[in-house]
C-alpha cells in the first residue's frame, strides 16, 4: 500500500506552550510524543496548533516542525459562542497552511480539531482521520460519566438534561439559567460533531474501551482502529522529591498529579486518608476545585499529611512519581486513557484508577495496580492496603509497569499502528472488501 508522503497534525494545543498559556494537560503532551514518533519513523510530519493572544510561529520541537497560528479574540467572549468560534478559526487557519504546506493527509487530534478539520478535508478533497482521546465529542459537559458512575456517553433527552444540569447546574438561579442555555445549545453542537466524524476516513480511539463505546455509539467497526497514546519509559528513574517535601523515611506517599475537579476523584482519596495514619499525599495540579480540597483536608484533619504543590511542568514530575508508592485516580471522569497513570507506570509508581474509559488498558488488575470497581471508600482504601503492605508489593507492581510501558505503548509502536492507518486510508482496498482486521482492537 501507498504511504502518505505528507501527513499534518492539527491540535488546538501541543507541548510545550508559552508560559503565560493555561495549564498543558495529557492532550498537547501526546500530541508532541506522537509526532515524535512519526518523525522517529521517518514519516514526513508537521505540527498545526493555535495560540491567543500572540503571533505565528514556526519552530522546530526536538525534531518536529510546528507552527502556531493565531486565534482572533471574540468579543464579548460568551462561553456558549467560544467554541464554535475555535472551530471557525482552526478551519480558517487551517485552509491557509494547507495551501502553503500542501498534506497528503489530515490528522484531527482530539475533539476540539475535528469540525474545522472535518470542514476543511470537505473543500479541499484531502482525507482525514481523527484521535479520539477524551470524552468531549460525544459528551455535551466532557466528563462522560453521570454522578453515579455510569457510562453515559452519546446522552439524550432525560439523560442528558440531568448530566448537564448535575455538571453545570449546580448553584443559584443564575447558574441554572446558563445550564439550560447550554443544554439548548448542545443539541445543535453535538449533531455538528457528530456530521463531522461520520466524515472521517478513520476513528482513532486511544483505548480499547473507548473503541467499544465508539461502536456502541453506531460507528462501523471498519472505521475503528485503536492507537495508543506513547509514553517514553526513562533508562534512569529520576531522583526522588522525598527531601524537597521534607518527608521522613518511614513515610509512604500517595499522589495526584492533574486538573482539581470534582469528577477527577481527589476528595476520595482525602476521604480514606484518616486510616491511613502513615501516609502522605501530595497533590500536584490546579483548578477550581482546588479551594473545596483544602477544606476538606481541613476539616478531617488530614491537613498536615496533604502537600498540595500546585501547577508543574510535565517535565518536573518525574521525582514525584519516583518518590510515589501508589498514584492513584479515584474519579468518575471519563479516562481515554490516563496519561498520568501512564507516567507514573514509566517511572515505577503502582497505580488505582477507576475502572473506566481507557484505564484498563493502563491497569493490569493486581499486576501494576488495581482498578476500581465503586466509588466507596472502603474500596479504595483496601487496595492502598494491599500495595502497601507489604511494602516489596509496590516495588514489584511498579517494574512491572515500566515493562508493560515499554512494551505495548512505545513510541515505535504507536508509529506502527499510525503508519498502517495511514497507508489504509491513502490506498483503501476496493469496495466490497473488507480489511484482514476490520475491528482490530475493539473488543
Amino acid at each position: 500500500m501507498t504511504a502518505p508522503r505528507r501527513v499534518l497534525l492539527v491540535s488546538p494545543r501541543c507541548d510545550p506552550e508559552p508560559p503565560s498559556a493555561e495549564p498543558i494537560g495529557g492532550g498537547p503532551i501526546s500530541v508532541r510524543l506522537v509526532a515524535q514518533a512519526l518523525v522517529d519513523a521517518d514519516v514526513d510530519v508537521r505540527v498545526l496548533s493555535f495560540v491567543r493572544g500572540r503571533p505565528r510561529s514556526d519552530e522546530r520541537l526536538d525534531g518536529v516542525p510546528v507552527t502556531r497560528l493565531p486565534i482572533r479574540p471574540l468579543w464579548p467572549a460568551a462561553p456558549l459562542a467560544w467554541r464554535d468560534w475555535l472551530y471557525r478559526e482552526i478551519a480558517r487557519g487551517l485552509e491557509g497552511f494547507v495551501a502553503e504546506w500542501p498534506p497528503d493527509l489530515l490528522h484531527a487530534f482530539g475533539g476540539r480539531a475535528v469540525v474545522g478539520v472535518a470542514a476543511v478535508a470537505e473543500r479541499t478533497g484531502r482525507p482525514f482521520v481523527v484521535t479520539v482521546n477524551g470524552p468531549v465529542l460525544f459528551c455535551p459537559t466532557g466528563v462522560g460519566r453521570d454522578r453515579a458512575g455510569r457510562d453515559c456517553l452519546g446522552c439524550r433527552g432525560r439523560q442528558r438534561w440531568r448530566g448537564i444540569m448535575d455538571w453545570r447546574g449546580a448553584g443559584g438561579a443564575g447558574t441554572k439559567m446558563r445550564a439550560v442555555l447550554f443544554w439548548l445549545y448542545s443539541h445543535p453542537h453535538m449533531a455538528r460533531v457528530a456530521r463531522s466524524l461520520r466524515r472521517a476516513a478513520r476513528l482513532l480511539p486511544v483505548s480499547h474501551g473507548l473503541a467499544h463505546d465508539l461502536v456502541r455509539l453506531g460507528h462501523p467497526p471498519s472505521r475503528v482502529h485503536v492507537v495508543h497514546n506513547p509514553i517514553r519509559v526513562p533508562s534512569r528513574i529520576p531522583d526522588d522529591a522525598r527531601a524537597a517535601l521534607g518527608l521522613p523515611a518511614g513515610v509512604r506517599v500517595l499522589l495526584y498529579a492533574g486538573r482539581l475537579a470534582e469528577e477527577k476523584g481527589v476528595q476520595n482519596v482525602l476521604r480514606v486518608m484518616p486510616s491511613l495514619p502513615d501516609t502522605v499525599l501530595v497533590v500536584i495540579g490546579q483548578g477550581r476545585y482546588g479551594s473545596a480540597l483544602k477544606r476538606d483536608a481541613a476539616a478531617l484533619g488530614v491537613d498536615a499529611r496533604v502537600r498540595f504543590l500546585g501547577e508543574l511542568p510535565n517535565a518536573a514530575l518525574g521525582p514525584y512519581y519516583a518518590t510515589a508508592d501508589v498514584v492513584i485516580m479515584a474519579g468518575v471522569f471519563y479516562e481515554a486513557l490516563g496519561r498520568m497513570l501512564m507516567e507514573a507506570c514509566a517511572h515505577g509508581a503502582a497505580v488505582i484508577g477507576t475502572r473506566v474509559g481507557g484505564i484498563p488498558d493502563v491497569i493490569e488488575d493486581g499486576r501494576n495496580g488495581y482498578l476500581l470497581e465503586t466509588q466507596d471508600p472502603a474500596e479504595l482504601r483496601s487496595r492502598i492496603r494491599a500495595i502497601l503492605d507489604p511494602p516489596a508489593r509496590a516495588r514489584q507492581m511498579g517494574e512491572y509497569g515500566r515493562a508493560k510501558m515499554a512494551r505495548e505503548f512505545s513510541p515505535a509502536a504507536c508509529a506502527a499502528a499510525l503508519a498502517s492507518v495511514y497507508r489504509s486510508v491513502c490506498d483503501p482496498l476496493p469496495d466490497g472488501i473488507a480489511p484482514a482486521r476490520p475491528t482490530e482492537g475493539v473488543r
